[in-house]
């Protein structure tokens, strides 16, 4: 089932270095969406709704490792999970964002990701740039890049995370929901991973950057 920007080892190739979205003591994230910078950043205690247009609202949670055909937002792109890697205590997960609409869809920069609990708040869980700081071992991560997809054409993008747990002061942090939009002010969906995002005690998730992956198969 390897498809495109789907595995730990081609799922960041760049030069550019990781640096985090967020600053210490915020657990929101932002990305760039076109036309502006990358280095934008969430307002510290963001709520999930924070993400949207007014009057816009976010889609109901996708189906665990969603990827069969959905129902296709009203801004024509609908964002699926892969299913998760889990190897040596390093977990990663492709996205895709899917032009599922009837003209070209322009995207630039980084996901917009929460992790979010059961009761679907958003956790205190640093949003980083790349996968470099999760793991120093992974190859350099994708420089951002505008992609523009014609119907039917889809972004990829990847995500990583470790589930060390070596603070038993606090529980380990479990998301069993992620809130992704394609970029800050674009409607978010929520969506519902194969397993459980476990992050342990790290509290940190690493978010690539879009990049092409071609047609849906």
């Amino acid at each position: 089932m390897a498809e495109p920007l789907l595995d730990a080892d081609k799922m960041a190739n760049s030069g550019q270095s990781a640096d985090s979205l967020a600053k210490p003591g915020q657990s929101a994230d932002s990305l760039a969406k076109p036309g502006q910078g990358a280095d934008s950043l969430a307002k510290p205690g963001q709520g999930p709704d924070s993400l949207t247009k007014p009057g816009q609202r976010a889609d109901s949670p996708a189906k665990p490792g969603q990827r069969a055909e959905a129902g296709c937002p009203e801004e024509g792109a609908r964002i699926e999970l892969t299913e998760v890697d889990a190897a040596m205590g390093l977990r990663a997960m492709g996205l895709y964002l899917v032009n599922c609409g009837d003209r070209p869809y322009q995207v630039e920069g980084y996901p917009v990701v929460l992790a979010l609990g059961a009761d679907k708040k958003p956790l205190d869980v640093r949003i980083l740039r790349g996968g470099k700081d999760i793991a120093g071992g992974l190859p350099p991560d994708r420089a951002p890049t505008v992609v523009l997809l014609q119907p039917g054409e889809r972004a990829g993008a990847a995500i990583f995370w470790r589930n060390t747990y070596d603070d038993i002061t606090h529980p380990p942090v479990n998301a069993p929901y992620l809130r992704i939009a394609p970029g800050i002010g674009r409607p978010a969906q929520i969506l519902t991973p194969d397993g459980p995002v476990d992050l342990g005690s790290t509290g940190r998730l690493g978010v690539g950057a879009w990049q092409p992956a071609g047609p849906r198969p």
